[in-house]
């Protein structure tokens, strides 16, 4: 069971329409789903959207659950098509206040909080079919085997996207430098 996979009597509630085993799931899941979608998003907004738009899906498509795989697998896939939909559909442009400068930050924590937005970038600039394995691995923590589950992909396919998004961000943030 992984950190998503609530007790199969959690989800024949939900899915026979119990309005607060429902809310019981969303208490369970909607960190990680949240996480999730920053992860892919990059944003804290469109991470909000995202998740909105998942738990909206969930509602209306637990029946949809058949158990043939784990439920934090299907969950997981989910919030990443519903990521990776929302990030095509919203290009985000950077505004003039993410560009500006606080002169009070000291340069410590400036250097930190650039070296941050640059690896984000990074990550956002990569395609959905790298940028998910790896939110999925490296923010997440999960196996190759959940990842390839989730994203219905074999581990070698997991194994070669996550050394290719590795590689690509070797290269962007080296180039930035």
């Amino acid at each position: 069971m992984t950190r998503l996979d609530p007790p199969a009597d959690l989800i024949a509630a939900c899915q026979a329409g119990d309005r607060e085993a429902f809310g019981r799931l969303f208490d369970l899941s909607r960190d990680r789903v949240y996480a999730i979608a920053l992860g892919i998003c990059g944003d804290r907004a469109a991470a909000a959207d995202v998740s909105q738009e998942v738990f909206m899906k969930l509602l209306t498509r637990i029946d949809q659950f058949e158990g043939r795989a784990g439920f934090a697998t299907w969950l997981y896939r989910l919030v990443v098509t519903t990521a990776v939909d929302h990030h095509r559909r919203s290009r985000r442009t950077t505004t003039l206040s993410e560009t500006l400068v606080d002169p009070r930050r000291h340069d410590r924590d400036y250097e930190r909080d650039e070296r941050r937005r640059r690896v984000e970038r990074a990550v956002r600039a990569l395609p959905a079919k790298l940028r998910a394995p790896l939110v999925l691995r490296h923010v997440e923590g999960l196996a190759y085997a959940e990842i390839a589950a989730a994203l219905n992909l074999s581990p070698g396919t997991v194994a070669s996207r996550l050394s290719r998004a590795l590689a690509r961000l070797s290269r962007t943030l080296a180039g930035e430098v």
